[in-house]
């Protein structure tokens, strides 16, 4: 379980970073999509060590804010990233009007 959870956190930085190195912003759209995959991976293994007993409820609780802190921070960028697609191809559009 342990060995699931430490993988799940590296896949999140992971995509951000390979995301990141990406031209296109669909490319990075669908990275950071992968990372949010991780990070709700990662809960779900947080809630097995709680319910199993190997963490307590104060440091499931500790993690758990973290987690979803991050899973917010995720879903703003990616939703960022997706209003600036959607302006790129709007101006896109109406350069191709006025040509």
């Amino acid at each position: 379980m342990r060995a699931q959870a430490i993988r799940a956190a590296t896949s999140v930085e992971s995509n951000i970073a390979e995301g990141c190195a990406r031209v296109e912003r669909e490319e990075f759209v669908h990275f950071v999509e992968i990372a949010i995959s991780s990070l709700n991976e990662l809960e779900e293994q947080l809630s097995l060590a709680h319910d199993s007993g190997m963490i307590n409820k104060d440091t499931h609780a500790r993690h758990r804010l973290t987690i979803e802190l991050l899973r917010r921070m995720l879903i703003s960028l990616k939703l960022t990233l997706q209003r600036r697609i959607a302006e790129d191809e709007s101006k896109r559009l109406k350069g191709k009007r006025s040509a």
